[in-house]
């Protein structure tokens, strides 16, 4: 992670705001936002579709310009959060399961709501600052690497698949009222979980977050949400060096990436209870088949006594 271009992608945001008249109309923009600094590299990114403007953001930091990012955020200058701020972030903790998270919009400019995003900046889908937006966005997943992205709302679902070049996966419904509460999407990458809204005035209730939740972190590794099978190993180097099975599952042992070279772009695709076949196809889908059939050497060679990188749980 170049943490050098996420604070230039900062300054051309307030760059490209200064020079549209109808951005400086904006409260603030959000870009980049964490949780929690100390957290440490963030696992989920947490997209909206633009940030609200609160009377109470607003009555705390009364001026335009204003903007929640790694770099400054206005709630800590004023020392105050509404409400609907403490609402969303308690959200996205949960539904990260107190993970690290950093926040971003698909459009960056706040607005009151939906109606007064329109009438300030026109129709999202037809702006011309949502290009912008996108490709600042993309730098943000290229970065940080996260291994999922939720996404709060499913009204724009399918627009931001066909912008981001998403897959759909599947759709998780409600038993009972047959709401949807999620449609799962994946890039090449990683998994996105559209959720219904967090607004409690959407009626998303208890019982549907934690159905939401659960499918969430059930699937953030799923072989399937990575354009690949997960049920069977297709490199040889697995099976030849190792007594491995597909199923078995991989657990973390160290904080820090200890690896160099291509062998650490090896080690960064490992995720804690993953399976030893995700992690091969991880690879594949990241690195190319070549570096795949290096997947059983790292296994022997991190899970080595001397060294406990990793250990494996049979599956």
């Amino acid at each position: 992670m170049d943490r050098s271009k996420l604070d230039a992608a900062i300054l051309s945001i307030r760059a490209y705001t200064s020079q549209h008249a109808e951005l400086r109309q904006s409260h603030h923009f959000l870009f980049d936002l964490p949780l929690d600094k100390a957290a440490g590299k963030p696992e989920f990114v947490i997209m909206g579709v633009n940030p609200g403007e609160r009377e109470h953001d607003i009555r705390s930091a009364n001026y335009t310009g204003a903007e929640e990012t790694w770099l400054s955020d206005f709630h800590a200058r004023s020392g105050q959060r509404s409400r609907g701020s403490i609402n969303w972030r308690n959200n996205a903790s949960f539904f990260a399961n107190g993970r690290p998270v950093v926040f971003t919009e698909l459009f960056f400019w706040s607005s009151r709501n939906g109606s007064a995003l329109v009438e300030r900046y026109g129709p999202l889908w037809e702006s011309p600052h949502m290009a912008f937006c996108c490709r600042l966005n993309r730098l943000l997943l290229k970065e940080y690497m996260p291994e999922a992205v939720l996404f709060a709302g499913l009204s724009h679902a399918d627009r931001v698949a066909a912008e981001f070049d998403l897959q759909h996966v599947g759709t998780l419904r409600d038993a009972g009222k047959r709401d949807r509460l999620i449609e799962h999407y994946c890039d090449q990458e990683r998994p996105w979980f559209f959720t219904k809204h967090w607004s409690a005035s959407y009626g998303f209730s208890k019982v549907q977050k934690i159905n939401t939740r659960n499918y969430i972190h059930e699937h953030l590794h799923s072989g399937v949400a990575l354009g690949q099978a997960n049920t069977k190993l297709t490199s040889v180097s697995v099976a030849a060096v190792t007594n491995y099975s597909a199923t078995d599952i991989i657990r973390l042992r160290v904080d820090a990436n200890p690896k160099t070279g291509k062998s650490r772009l090896r080690f960064d695709c490992y995720r804690d209870g993953m399976t030893v076949a995700e992690y091969e196809n991880m690879v594949r889908i990241r690195l190319g088949a070549a570096e795949a059939t290096k997947c059983g050497p790292d296994l022997k060679w991190d899970t080595d006594p001397k060294r406990h990188f990793i250990s494996i749980e049979r599956g």
